[in-house]
C-alpha cells in the first residue's frame, strides 16, 4: 500500500507502517496544496491512503468523491508529537490493509 503523510504528521511515524511505502506531503512539495487539491492528486499519483491528523478536514471534503482511503489519528491528548501518536500505530496497521477507499477511518486511543 502507498501511504501518504499530510504535513502536520510527523516524518518519524513513517517508520512504523512496516511493509507499506510511506511518503509525505512536505518531501513531495506538496504542502501548500489546499485539502481538494491533495485528495485530488494523492490519487492521480496512486497512494491507497491519506493519513491525517487535522479533526476539521472530515467536515470541509467529501471523501466519497475520492479513489482513496483516509485515516485520521485522533490521539487522547490532541498533541501532534511522535510520542503521541505511536500508541496509535497498532490500530493504524490493522486498519490500513481494511481502509476503504472513499471512506474515512478514526483510530482512536
Amino acid at each position: 500500500m502507498r501511504i501518504l503523510r499530510d504535513g502536520d504528521v510527523p516524518i518519524g511515524l513513517a517508520r512504523h507502517p512496516v511493509g507499506h511505502e510511506a511518503d509525505s506531503v512536505n518531501r513531495i512539495g506538496w504542502k501548500s496544496k489546499t485539502n481538494g487539491e491533495l485528495l485530488h492528486d494523492a490519487v492521480s499519483a496512486g497512494y491507497d491512503v491519506l493519513l491525517i491528523l487535522d479533526k476539521a478536514m472530515p467536515s470541509q471534503q467529501s471523501f466519497a468523491r475520492f479513489d482513496i482511503a483516509v485515516i485520521l489519528l485522533h490521539p487522547r491528548n490532541n498533541m501532534k508529537k511522535l510520542n503521541d501518536l505511536v500508541p496509535l500505530v497498532p490500530g493504524l496497521l490493522s486498519t490500513v490493509e481494511a481502509a476503504s477507499k472513499g471512506q474515512l477511518t478514526v483510530i482512536r486511543d
